[in-house]
């Protein structure tokens, strides 16, 4: 039986690297997903990345709603992305991480950053079962799969251009408008299916 994956550091060199393509659909690939659906930190997270547990090979899972189902993408592509751009609260297992407990489900972002995203992009990809696909996501379920496309590239959520770190509920670095956004868009991801959520769109200059 294999070891069960677990996140890798980090400082971790890896994570700031873009990751190999898959064969989709091949055994090798079939066994990675499998690793990925009983990972660490796998019943928990909305995404995650195949190189967040140290596998350089271009695959991520996401969810569209909380605890739903994980889906994958491998090999996946940007076809298109919306020109209009919204905000939202993101964190990330491969930024610093609490300390490791006995339970390491409890490996858990101590941040959260305010990331700039596209409303919504076109991907193409293979899917879990080997087979092509395109499919359009909007709002935060956008939010998600654009994090983890990221992960593929090299890059994390904190460091994109613009990404500002959240402090509190009472950020002074934040506009009322943009407290009140997390505040509402954190409550609607526990019960609406996440490409209905919609994040924040900033105010017309």
């Amino acid at each position: 039986m294999e070891q069960q994956l677990t996140l890798i550091d980090h400082t971790d060199e890896r994570l700031n690297l873009p990751s190999a393509p898959i064969i989709g659909g091949s055994q090798e690939c079939m066994d990675l997903i499998e690793r990925m659906r009983n990972a660490e930190n796998a019943k928990i997270c909305a995404g995650m990345a195949a190189i967040q547990y140290g596998i350089a090979s271009t695959v991520f899972m996401y969810r569209k709603k909380k605890d739903g189902d994980l889906f994958f993408m491998v090999n996946p592509k940007l076809l298109e992305r919306s020109d209009e751009v919204v905000w939202g609260a993101e964190g990330c297992f491969s930024d610093k991480l609490n300390p490791v407990s006995d339970d390491v489900a409890h490996r858990i972002p101590p941040k959260s950053y305010w990331v700039p995203r596209a409303k919504w992009v076109t991907m193409s990809f293979v899917d879990a079962q080997g087979e092509p696909q395109q499919e359009t996501f909007k709002n935060f379920l956008a939010r998600v799969v654009q994090h983890e496309f990221d992960h593929t590239l090299g890059l994390r959520c904190f460091q994109k251009d613009g990404a500002r770190e959240i402090c509190g509920t009472e950020d002074a670095n934040f506009t009322a408008a943009e407290l009140e956004s997390m505040a509402t868009c954190k409550q609607a991801r526990q019960t609406q299916d996440w490409d209905t959520v919609e994040c924040f769109t900033p105010p017309s200059e």
